[in-house]
């Protein structure tokens, strides 16, 4: 079962955690030219979840919200998300359409709000990448707490005050 707020969230916030601080890391052991090409790499690769998790929560939000959806053909649905991109300002970019359309069919469908959950686990893991930037041991104390939490049903926006890192909600 899914249940959004519990131990899925904080898994997933453990997983990309874990890539953003070893990000971090890697700005002690690279040249300063390279380390700023795979972090600007790898925060716009963090931006793109957040944001595909906006426009796939909207989606859901519109299809799962209409009376007769079971009327709906598929290329309804495609018109749908394509509106919805298109309202973001970013139709114009063929691989967005085709992703945001791939989302839906492959995602969407299967696991509602599962995408949502991501984009929110990647926000909780951005702030821990701010804060292993400022103090990297306090990051490190941050995502033990998360990982020792993440295998119960722990509370996401509580575990994360407890391990000190900003909440997404705030």
């Amino acid at each position: 079962s899914f249940n959004f707020g519990t131990s899925y969230a904080l898994g997933e916030t453990r997983s990309q955690g874990n890539e953003l601080l070893f990000l971090t890391y890697l700005g002690t052991v690279l040249e300063p030219k390279e380390y700023e090409a795979l972090r600007t790499y790898k925060l716009f690769e963090y931006i793109d979840i957040i944001l595909m998790a906006t426009i796939m929560d909207e989606f859901e939000e519109t299809i799962y919200s209409l009376p007769d959806r079971r009327e709906y053909t598929v290329e309804d649905f495609d018109n749908i998300m394509y509106e919805i991109v298109e309202s973001y300002g970013l139709a114009e970019d063929e691989k967005t359409c085709e992703y945001a359309e791939e989302l839906w069919r492959n995602v969407g469908i299967s696991y509602p709000i599962y995408y949502l959950n991501y984009g929110v686990s990647a926000m909780a893991a951005l702030n821990l990448y701010g804060l292993s930037r400022e103090d990297y041991d306090a990051a490190l104390e941050a995502y033990r707490i998360i990982q020792e939490e993440a295998v119960t049903d722990k509370d996401f926006v509580g575990t994360l005050e407890k391990a000190g890192v900003d909440s997404v909600f705030d």
